[in-house]
């Protein structure tokens, strides 16, 4: 009876396995030390934020620097003429829904919901508030928030511009 020698092949194999198992499970590792936040994932020493996050951590909301109050013209297109109302307000506050979701709040406009975009943008879907439907579109660039919009009553329709500075 001939003995046969134990092979180092599934030996091998095995450590093998093991390896790859349990390396495959680590962070990258110059990830190790960073966390990012608010969904954002590190690759290769940097976060990757989730949409509506940006900063070295992700830490921040994108909405968050466009909040707060805003103060200038609002003009007025109408059938029987144009009209300028100085000094209007405007509170942009966040919204409960999503990190890019906000309120615009003006005793002329009412509240409306509205949403920011990645670079600034802001979208006011087609709503109904006090005085009728209103849409609205615009941006925030730096400390001014710009914004045209429509709305239209049962008497008649009113198309307008926003532009007013931070407070």
């Amino acid at each position: 009876m001939t003995k046969t020698k134990p092979t180092v092949l599934p030996l091998i194999c095995i450590c093998f396995i093991l390896f790859t198992t349990i390396t495959g499970c680590k962070k990258e590792p110059h990830c190790e030390y960073l966390i990012c936040k608010n969904g954002g994932e590190c690759h290769a020493d940097t976060c990757a934020c989730a949409p509506g996050y940006f900063g070295a951590l992700c830490e921040n909301a994108i909405r968050d620097q466009f909040l707060g109050n805003y103060v200038g013209n609002l003009y007025l297109v109408t059938p029987i003429g144009t009209d300028t109302l100085p000094n209007v307000s405007i509170t942009v506050a966040a919204g409960p829904d999503s990190v890019m979701e906000v309120t615009l709040t003006s005793s002329n406009l009412g509240t409306l919901k509205g949403a920011i975009s990645m670079g600034g943008g802001l979208n006011v879907p087609s709503q109904t508030n006090t005085f009728g439907s209103v849409s609205a579109a615009g941006s925030f660039y730096g400390n001014t928030l710009n914004f045209s919009y429509s709305e239209v009553t049962v008497i008649l329709t009113v198309n307008g511009s926003f532009t007013g500075t931070k407070q």
